[in-house]
C-alpha cells in the first residue's frame, strides 16, 4: 500500500472514533427523563418588612418620604432612626377596612358628650370625650358608658394613620369600636366691610374611635409625687415607671413589629400604692405619628439604647 492510502485510512478511523466516543459521553452525561433530578431551591422569600428597594444606597436603610420628613423635623432628639421602616401599619388590608370605621353615627349622634374630659385637643385629634348616657345604660359592647372614651380625629377622611391607630389599640386590647360621626363646628365669620360677626354652623364627617378607659393617672397627679420633696425622690418614682414601661415597648416590637415612640408624662397612666411604690404603668394614645413599624428582629441592644435616649428626652 502507498503511504497516501494508509494515511487516508488512519484519518478515517480517528474521525470515526472521535465521533463514537463523543456520542457515548453525551449519552452517559445526560440522564434519562425518568431519572432527571430537579435541583432544590433554598432561596427564602424575604418578609415584607425585610424588603428594600434595590437601588437604595447600601449605607442607608429605606425610609419612606413621610418618615424621612419627620426625621428631618426631629433632629433635636432623634426619635426617628434609619432602621425604622414606616409608620404603622405597612399597609391596610381588606380585612381591616371591613372591620374598622363602619358607620355607626346613629349611636354617637345621641350619646356623645360635648365636654372634653382629656383637656385640650391634640394636633391629630378633635378631642377625647365621654359618653353622655343615662345612668346604668350599656353600650352595645357590654360596657358601661363610664368605662369608655371617644376620640374624634381631626381629619375628615379615614386614612392609613387612622387605621394604624385602631389596629394598635386592638393589639393592646384597648379597642372597642370605630366609625364615622356627624360633627358640628361653630365658627365665627367677620364681614370685612361692616365688621359684623356671625356664627356659622358647619357639619363634618369625622372618623371616631371608641376605646376602653385605662386605669391610672399621670405620675405628677399622684399623692406620691406631691409628697416627694426632693429631686431624688421624684427620680425614684420616674425610674420605677421606666422599668415598667420599657418591657412593654420592647414586647410590642417583638410580637407585632410595633414601636411606641411617645412615652410622655400624659401618655403613661400609673397606680401608686400607699408605700410610694408604682404598681403598674399603662400606655395610652396610640395615634400617629407615635407608632412606627420596625423589623421585629432588630437588635435588642439597639432598641434598648433608643428607648433610653427617647425616655430621657421626655422625662429628664
Amino acid at each position: 500500500m502507498s503511504k497516501a492510502f494508509l494515511s487516508l485510512i488512519y484519518c478515517s478511523l480517528f474521525v470515526f472514533g472521535s465521533l463514537y466516543n463523543s456520542s457515548i459521553l453525551t449519552v452517559c452525561a445526560t440522564p434519562t427523563p425518568e431519572k432527571a433530578v430537579t435541583p432544590m431551591n433554598h432561596t427564602i422569600a424575604p418578609r415584607r418588612y425585610e424588603t428594600r428597594p434595590p437601588k437604595q444606597p447600601a449605607q442607608k436603610a429605606y425610609l419612606p418620604s413621610t418618615l424621612e420628613l419627620y426625621m428631618n423635623q426631629d433632629k433635636n432628639y432623634k426619635r426617628y432612626q434609619t432602621w425604622m421602616v414606616d409608620f404603622y401599619p405597612l399597609e391596610v388590608t381588606n380585612a381591616a377596612r371591613q372591620k374598622y370605621f363602619r358607620d355607626f353615627s346613629q349611636y354617637l349622634g345621641v350619646n356623645l358628650a360635648i365636654d372634653n374630659e382629656m383637656g385640650k385637643m391634640g394636633i391629630f385629634n378633635a378631642g377625647v370625650y365621654r359618653f353622655k348616657g343615662v345612668s346604668g345604660a350599656r353600650y352595645s359592647g357590654g360596657y358601661h358608658p363610664d368605662q369608655l372614651l371617644i376620640k374624634v380625629l381631626s381629619k375628615t377622611e379615614v386614612d392609613k394613620d387612622a387605621y394604624g391607630e385602631v389596629i394598635a389599640l386592638s393589639l393592646v386590647e384597648q379597642y372597642v369600636n370605630s366609625g364615622i360621626v356627624s360633627w358640628e363646628i361653630l365658627s365665627k365669620e367677620t364681614d370685612r366691610r361692616t365688621g359684623k360677626v356671625t356664627i356659622v354652623k358647619e357639619h363634618l364627617q369625622r372618623p371616631t374611635i371608641i376605646m376602653k378607659k385605662v386605669n391610672g393617672v399621670p405620675i405628677e397627679k399622684t399623692d406620691a409625687w406631691r409628697r416627694a420633696r426632693t429631686a431624688s425622690e421624684r427620680k425614684r418614682l420616674v425610674d420605677q415607671v421606666e422599668r415598667l414601661v420599657e418591657p412593654q415597648v420592647l414586647n410590642l416590637v417583638d410580637r407585632y413589629g410595633l414601636l411606641y415612640t411617645d412615652p410622655n408624662k400624659l401618655n403613661i397612666l400609673v397606680g401608686v400604692n400607699s408605700r410610694g411604690i408604682v404598681e403598674y404603668a399603662n400606655l395610652i394614645d396610640f395615634g400617629a405619628p407615635a407608632i412606627i413599624f420596625v423589623n421585629p428582629r432588630t437588635d435588642i441592644l439597639k432598641l434598648k439604647s433608643w428607648f433610653r435616649s427617647n425616655w430621657s428626652y421626655f422625662w429628664h
